[in-house]
């Protein structure tokens, strides 16, 4: 929820940033069909343990 203080009268807001969050995979590993399609695909035990998030916030 956005803080009420934040928002014009009328309730629309304007967000100051935005990110992506992008999947890859080392493909000496792993073979293209092999690979998770989906972000509920890596939720299959054979990935836990292999999988890593970063985050940035630092301005481009």
């Amino acid at each position: 929820m956005l803080a009420a203080e934040l928002k014009s009268k009328d309730g629309t807001w304007t967000a100051l940033n935005f990110f992506y969050w992008t999947a890859a995979y080392n493909t000496n590993s792993v073979k293209a069909e092999d690979a998770p399609k989906t972000f509920q695909d890596l939720l299959d035990p054979k990935w836990s343990g292999l999988s890593c998030a970063v985050c940035s916030n630092k301005s481009v």
